[in-house]
């Protein structure tokens, strides 16, 4: 699946991240023996696709300000692209008050009155199906044809059926995602198929079907996958073997055209060979300079050399989760030369699916003449399938680059590591210490030297972070100790100096609470060197006894009203006083400014801590148990580092160099959220929420300060997760928990070698 390009933010504690892969390469398994990494120079003959693209773009009304603008089934045929579009502009609060009063009052109008404000009313929307030519020119906005289903003579009977297709021969099929249906041409069944777990794709092709399924095992997620089936077109019976895929796919990712069925992925376009049941490469985005996020599957048009592909580009409009969905027709044509002959390939490897920021810094890096060095991206996420938890997935795909990098084949740059407790050594990471200083550096009058430095350790930096979160608590400082930090010491005797009728927090899931405090103190307890662990510090019994104590199981209601939900909001329970403090995560200055505005000026924020004022021991501090550790802890939206193994350090630096210049840190702000670390665009972001000079200062104090980070092993975390419950819900001991954890982590430790 190829990632859409806009990532959101997280703004509370529950919202932690879901992703629907599991890494089907090798997990945990020692490491092979360290080779000498063979570097790919490109020739001219090497394949490559120049690419040109073209914003299909619908005339907006005259006068009118655009709102949302969202497309759906676009479609390449006949000459002309086709896409249904539903548009929305912006309605002037007076007509729209008039508007409502009169839906209201209905008796109080006039007919003629009542059909004036609804025209008016209704020019400000606008949908139907827009056609352009190949060359992007708008056509005009065609009827929306009679659902298709209409016409079909099963129609009436088979309702649940929601997609059709007719075949040559005068018979059709329809299908839901429960079953798929053949009918003879006056709608009596035939026969019928019920996949395993579909996934929304059929392909015709001569007398057999095509129809792509999922194989999902709940309780071994990581033996679940993705596969297209092969039925006979008289029966639906199925025909050979399964062909299974190498990724995850959803609705729209598998295409067919007149050169076959492929699969579209964050790394390339793979044909699936029905006679082999293998896939095969056919065009691998390292071949273009195409920002390829966003691509889609639907309605493609793939030839031998040349490629029509839809591509969409989301823009927010307005903090209210309007988007103005851009649609561009890609055309990629195979060339006869390769315009970077000469230039030498180095690897970088993304721990998540590509951001469309970091794919257009790389592309624009790659189309810079004087450069000796072509980036290739390399999405490790795009080799998995089916489901899984975050955290498997992360630790799963953290261990296959540690062992890559160990046996010397590994990425030159790696992105998105640094909270995993393994890329925090110069076993496998180069420091990029004399980098930051050197010349063409980092200068700290440029930049937030506390942030670009908060994964310091020994005097040494792994990882530079390119925009940051802020993770701590809102608190009403009128309840709250007068420190900037908060202890897992402090919680019982702040809930006991608090009013009768307030709590010190609201209720959190177990979970939840464990992720927003485990994290902090991971590094504690493991000993990677020496593949050993140690539960037994009290920091760690601490913590368990802080998250059975705030934490709950929460029993989320069937169904509520937006008043419900909005009355229990932890914002809301805050501000009401009903409880004192509630889990934050700043992602940028305006999160910063209303966490100022809560309790009438008294809220203010608190960085969590281990109460001893030492700041939190942990894998990747700068100085382990120095003091004034007041920050925040921080998160990084994306980091990056350098392999410790690669002979192009300094190449590998330049390119990092440019994430770092003001357009690349104002777009990764903008598209995966969170704070960047560049002093002049935290500037512009302070001005465009209206910050005032009290507030920005504020927040830049908090910025300077020094930060301890989050760092944790998502392996080990999840064994916490899974061991802790029991103590939660006092069906174990804390002994046995802690036991049992030590145990399993130490299992873990030693099968990594």
């Amino acid at each position: 699946m190829i990632n859409r390009g806009k990532r959101i933010g997280m703004k509370s504690a529950a919202a932690f991240l879901a992703i629907s892969i599991v890494l089907t390469m090798a997990g945990c398994r020692k490491p092979k023996e360290k080779q000498k990494k063979e570097y790919r120079v490109v020739k001219e003959t090497d394949p490559y696709y120049s690419a040109s693209e073209v914003e299909l773009l619908i005339p907006h009304k005259e006068g009118k300000e655009l709102l949302q603008l969202l497309v759906d089934e676009p479609e390449i045929s006949d000459g002309k692209i086709r896409y249904k579009f539903d548009v929305s502009y912006k309605v002037p609060k007076e007509l729209d008050d008039k508007q409502y009063l009169c839906a209201q009052n209905l008796d109080n109008f006039t007919e003629e009155e009542k059909l004036a404000i609804w025209e008016e009313w209704v020019s400000y929307f606008d949908e139907g199906i827009a056609c352009f030519d190949l060359n992007g020119n708008f056509l005009g906005v065609e009827k929306e044809e009679e659902d298709p289903r209409a016409s079909m003579p099963w129609a009436d009977e088979h309702t649940d059926l929601f997609y059709c297709k007719s075949l040559p021969d005068g018979r059709s099929l329809g299908w839901s995602f429960e079953k798929i249906v053949l009918f003879d041409p006056e709608g009596k069944e035939l026969a019928s198929y019920d996949p395993e777990l579909f996934t929304g794709d059929v392909f015709v092709a001569g007398d057999e079907i095509f129809v792509s399924c999922r194989h999902y095992e709940e309780e071994k997620t990581e033996a679940s996958y993705d596969y297209i089936v092969r039925l006979d077109g008289q029966t639906l019976k199925e025909k050979g073997d399964q062909i299974r895929l190498s990724g995850s796919v959803s609705k729209g990712d598998v295409c067919s055209s007149d050169q076959g069925i492929f699969r579209m992925s964050s790394n390339g376009i793979y044909k699936i060979n029905t006679d082999s049941g293998k896939e095969e490469e056919f065009l691998l985005w390292r071949d273009t300079d195409l920002n390829y996020v966003g691509v889609i599957g639907d309605g493609a048009q793939i030839g031998s050399d040349t490629c029509q592909l839809i591509k969409y580009v989301d823009e927010e409009t307005d903090t209210n989760g309007h988007l103005v969905m851009h649609v561009l027709l890609v055309t990629l044509t195979k060339e006869t030369k390769n315009p970077h002959a000469g230039k030498t390939v180095l690897t970088l490897g993304d721990a998540r699916e590509n951001d469309a920021d970091l794919v257009k810094a790389v592309v624009a890096y790659n189309l810079l003449p004087d450069k000796k060095v072509r980036i290739e991206v390399h999405d490790y996420s795009s080799y998995a399938s089916a489901y899984g938890a975050y955290e498997k997935v992360i630790s799963k795909i953290a261990d296959q680059v540690y062992l890559d990098l160990l046996s010397g084949t590994g990425p030159d740059i790696l992105v998105n590591f640094a909270t995993s407790p393994s890329f925090q050594t110069e076993d496998v990471l180069l420091d990029l210490t004399p980098y930051i200083s050197g010349d063409g550096g980092l200068l700290d009058q440029e930049y937030y030297s506390t942030l670009l430095r908060a994964y310091e350790k020994d005097g040494k930096v792994f990882h530079l972070p390119t925009n940051v979160e802020l993770y701590g608590f809102w608190g009403n400082s009128a309840l709250l100790p007068e420190g900037p930090v908060i202890s897992a010491s402090d919680f019982d005797a702040v809930r006991d100096s608090l009013p009768e009728n307030t709590m010190l927090l609201p209720p959190m899931e177990y979970d939840d609470l464990l992720k927003m405090l485990l994290p902090l103190k991971t590094g504690r307890y493991i000993d990677l060197k020496n593949s050993r662990a140690d539960f037994s510090d009290a920091s760690f019994a601490e913590i368990l006894d802080v998250v059975k104590k705030y934490g709950s199981h929460i029993e989320e209601p069937n169904e509520e009203t937006y008043e419900e939900a909005m009355a229990k909001a932890p914002e809301t329970l805050l501000r009401e006083s009903m409880v004192a403090m509630i889990p934050c995560i700043i992602s940028a200055p305006s999160d910063y400014k209303n966490c100022l505005m809560l309790q009438n000026g008294k809220g203010r924020v608190y960085a969590f801590d281990d109460g001893n004022g030492s700041g939190l021991p942990d894998v990747a501090s700068g100085n382990d148990g120095r003091s004034g550790r007041q920050g925040m802890t921080i998160d990084s939206r994306m980091s990056v580092a350098i392999s410790k193994e690669t002979p192009y350090s300094q190449e590998a630096w330049d390119f990092i160099r440019s994430l770092f210049n003001e357009e690349n840190q104002r777009n990764f702000a903008e598209s995966l959220g969170g704070i960047p670390v560049i002093r002049s665009e935290v500037e512009a972001l302070c001005e465009k929420c209206g910050m005032t000079e009290t507030e920005k200062s504020a927040f830049t104090e908090e910025l300077e300060r020094k930060h301890e980070v989050r760092v944790t092993d998502d392996a080990i975390l999840n064994i916490v997760k899974e061991e802790a419950e029991g103590y939660f819900l006092g069906q174990k001991s804390l002994d046995a928990v802690v036991s049992t954890i030590q145990n399993r982590v130490e299992t873990v430790l030693k099968e990594r070698g």
